[in-house]
């Protein structure tokens, strides 16, 4: 899934991404692509065209720590060279890792991420595992959708997701095991032996997240040139 022209910007989804991976439904490749599309025009608008790659970890790869879903990606690399690295949410961690260990990584933009959770989300995803564990999908796919929607954008997605919540056959193994990775990760002790460009964002509050913002970066040479870290996440 890709659009755009220039240099690579790679994008590493986060924990929902085996509940709807890339190229598992053609409607959702379509927002895909949309969210692919207005990445590169951003990217071009500012006068760094990109071609944005949007690509979902291997299902099936059973990697049960952020450094292996990390060693994932490196045949993509192989394929699309140096790349900037865009993690959203738990692909934050994701990114970090392969950044801390593959010289093609340019840059690092961390997406509603950090280098560990804090304990609201460490609670969140203790709680959707508990509900995948039971078998209360339609509360996991809908927790999954206020965690990255709001306002107009989650009332109008929300139908979309009703067919997932009666199917029979959900990625059960593969979505709890993102949930412990997530759970699990701390960047901490090694975060400050980072040397590419970094940088943290994060978004208007949703309805899983609490009213609060990223601790503010810390920075060895400044923001952009060296490296930038934070705190907790609550993603």
């Amino acid at each position: 899934m890709s659009y755009g022209t220039g240099p690579p910007l790679l994008v590493v989804p986060g924990v929902n991404d085996p509940l709807l991976p890339a190229g598992s439904r053609a409607w959702f490749d379509g927002v895909l692509s949309g969210y692919c599309y207005r990445q590169a025009r951003a990217c071009a608008a500012a006068g760094v065209p990109r071609t944005v790659w949007y690509v979902s970890r291997p299902a099936a790869s059973g990697a049960a720590t952020a450094a292996a879903m990390a060693d994932g990606y490196r045949a993509v690399l192989d394929e699309l060279g140096p790349v900037d690295l865009l993690g959203v949410s738990m692909g934050g961690f994701v990114a970090l890792e392969l950044a801390r260990g593959d010289d093609r990584v340019r840059s690092v933009t961390l997406a509603l991420a950090a280098a560990r959770l804090s304990r609201h989300g460490r609670e969140s995803l203790e709680t959707w595992d508990a509900w995948a564990r039971g078998g209360q999908w339609a509360k996991v796919y809908r927790a999954g959708l206020a965690a990255v929607t709001s306002g107009w954008w989650s009332r109008l997605t929300a139908p979309a997701i009703r067919p997932f919540e009666r199917l029979r056959d959900h990625p059960t193994e593969a979505f709890r095991r993102s949930l412990a990775v997530a759970t699990r990760f701390d960047a901490m002790p090694w975060l400050s032996e980072l040397s590419v460009p970094s940088l943290v964002v994060g978004a208007p509050p949703t309805r899983s997240s609490r009213r609060r913002r990223l601790r503010p970066p810390q920075t060895r040479s400044g923001v952009g040139t060296n490296g930038s870290t934070a705190g907790d996440t609550t993603c």
